[in-house]
């Protein structure tokens, strides 16, 4: 299932490359290396010895020719969000743990906000991204959800002025792909 109704293309490849490309701040739940990203605090620390790899996938970014404009600019960025998620099996055998929102009734193996601003490849891939082996064991689906959405960082404005379809698969779909995403202007 695809997201992405103003025409986002995939692509599979048996190989995703790793690609630069330049971000201002991440925010992980899982202390590793994200190759070519800047790292920002994580907010859940998981062991190493209980990380799993998620497999790698690319996003590559077309952007329109405004919107190239303004993050050459400087004026504003494109904020990538990703979230790793599924439903629990036993919500009440989560009470407490860190990867599970009892509001939300979600456990969540991965939240990562990337500032990305322009450079030439427009291409971000992901290919050593770790998930807690704990809370996946926890899900009712080991295939479980990438969410992908893409913002501006509001710096010209205090409202979003990109407009782009978000990303929406399971892990299984998503795996091996690039995922082209067409950012416009509002």
């Amino acid at each position: 299932m695809t997201a992405c109704s103003s025409g986002a293309e995939v692509t599979t490849e048996e190989n995703i490359q790793n690609t630069q490309t330049e971000t201002g701040e991440t925010i992980s739940d899982v202390d590793e290396p994200i190759s070519e990203l800047e790292r920002g605090e994580s907010d859940t620390d998981v062991s190493t010895l209980d990380s799993l790899v998620v497999p790698a996938f690319a996003i590559h970014l077309d952007f329109s020719e405004k919107v190239q404009k303004i993050l050459d600019s400087g004026q504003e960025s494109l904020i990538v969000d990703i979230i790793l998620s599924g439903q629990p099996t036993d919500r009440a055998a989560l009470a407490g743990k860190d990867y599970y929102s009892d509001e939300d009734e979600i456990v969540y193996l991965k939240n990562l906000e990337i500032v990305y601003k322009q450079n030439e490849t427009q291409t971000l891939t992901f290919p050593n991204l770790k998930i807690s082996k704990e809370a996946l064991n926890t899900l009712t689906d080991p295939n479980y959800m990438v969410a992908i959405g893409f913002y501006s960082s509001r710096t010209s404005s205090e409202n979003n002025v990109f407009y782009t379809d978000g990303l929406m698969e399971n892990v299984n779909t998503i795996k091996g792909k690039t995922h082209s995403v067409k950012i416009e202007m509002l």
